[in-house]
């Protein structure tokens, strides 16, 4: 739902548009609940469309047991006249994301820059500066807090560093893997998605990142800091509403806001992405400058059932909305862009906000938390194993981030041959 429908509604016209003596209709079922149905239809063979979008789950599950096209012609189709392949399309680290033993079942539906978006007047109107690091990060938020509309006993017009949503909470992800890649680096982050040894877990980078998140969130008595009043209680749509009502500077939050948002966003309103601020230790070039990272949200999929009822018209419209120009329309229509190799800046009409996201992804080294393990596949391992998400229990139960560590790695420890026997299945 966050890119909305149009670029969709725009490919289908286009496809019409490239093929009119042949007669396609298409019916679009939107459910915001769709991802947790799509097993149950596709086990069932219960209401199959030929087509599913996907948010992020292990769909590799459902290749292992056969209920997926090979869209492997799809992969091997030209993306523009020079004869460019979609697989020879794809941006570094994305290549393998659809493949299972050998073979592609999923493409990968968009990609993204995440991290802090700021409310631009607010910055304006208090002279207040992005911040490069994170101490910067401390700082601007005991500048925040400390603002006269903060002390007076009015507390209907404060304004807290960070909006965001405790039902939600994994959207903290956005930046606290971003710190955690920062500390490693883009190979080491990448190789820990590997799951293939109990040391590979135990990546410093994850502690040093959950701190952060310990010295701006964690307050006392179950009750955040630095947070707009309500936070812990909030779906993503009202944490976003209190964002664009004021009530917060920042919140932690993906490229697709501005499309998701569009009819609530207020007349004038401003809103940027910022470069997340380097965490100390962060890995540095060359020239010795730190290296900016952006860890995607890649994760959401197009597949196609095995028994889709018109399994030629789906590849053929899989292999034209692949297309070098129908990726640039959907970047002209979502403002975001897919994860193949284009500049997504050439697009015209982009607004601030979107350009403010896409120079972070193009000025950024990318990095995903794709896995091939069949840990992953079968939900045994997480990239906070044991724990589900850590936030909440450090925010309500005042459990610090190395008591978090500790936890995971020690559940890692204790489940690692128990594992290894299934990957040795």
């Amino acid at each position: 739902t966050g890119f909305g429908r149009e670029y969709l509604e725009a490919w289908i016209e286009e496809f019409q548009a490239a093929y009119p003596d042949e007669e396609w209709e298409f019916e679009l079922e939107g459910d915001p609940q769709m991802t947790g149905q799509i097993n149950t239809r596709l086990s069932t063979n219960n209401e199959i469309p030929d087509l599913f979008f996907g948010l992020t789950t292990n769909w590799q599950q459902w290749a292992s047991r056969g209920l997926l096209a090979d869209l492997g012609e799809v992969y091997e189709s030209p993306v523009d006249d020079e004869g460019t392949t979609l697989l020879e399309f794809m941006r570094p680290g994305t290549e393998n994301f659809g493949k299972v033993n050998g073979k592609y079942y999923a493409i990968p539906w968009n990609d993204s820059a995440a991290g802090f978006i700021y409310n631009k007047a607010i910055f304006d109107q208090y002279n207040l500066s992005v911040p490069e690091t994170v101490d910067d990060l401390y700082k601007l938020c005991d500048t925040i807090n400390a603002l006269p509309v903060n002390q007076d006993v009015d507390t209907n017009n404060d304004i807290a560093p960070f909006a965001w949503g405790g039902q939600v909470i994994s959207y903290w992800d956005f930046v606290v893997q971003t710190w955690w890649a920062q500390y490693e680096g883009a190979e080491r982050y990448s190789e820990f998605f590997k799951y293939e040894t109990v040391e590979g877990f135990q990546q410093e980078g994850r502690l040093k990142a959950l701190e952060v998140f310990e010295n701006l969130v964690v307050g006392t008595d179950g009750v955040p800091k630095n947070s707009y009043s309500g936070a812990m209680g909030d779906s993503h749509i009202l944490s976003q509403m209190a964002f664009l009502q004021g009530k917060a500077a920042m919140i932690p939050m993906g490229s697709w806001m501005e499309t998701e948002m569009r009819k609530s966003i207020p007349e004038g309103f401003e809103m940027l992405m910022m470069p997340t601020p380097f965490i100390e230790g962060a890995k540095t070039d060359s020239n010795g400058n730190p290296i900016q990272i952006n860890a995607s949200q890649a994760g959401d999929f197009f597949i196609v059932p095995k028994n889709a009822p018109n399994l030629e018209g789906v590849m053929k419209f899989l292999k034209f909305i692949h297309t070098k120009e129908m990726t640039l329309l959907y970047t002209q229509k979502t403002g975001s862009a897919r994860p193949f190799n284009y500049n997504p800046l050439e697009v015209d009409g982009l607004s601030d906000f979107q350009k403010s996201c896409l120079e972070i992804y193009e000025n950024s080294v990318t990095v995903y938390e794709f896995s091939q393990s069949v840990l992953a596949w079968q939900n045994l391992v997480s990239k906070w194993p044991g724990t589900g998400t850590p936030y909440s229990r450090m925010i309500l139960d005042n459990e610090t981030a190395s008591d978090m560590y500790a936890e995971m790695n020690s559940y890692v420890s204790q489940k690692w041959s128990e594992w290894q026997q299934i990957v040795n299945m």
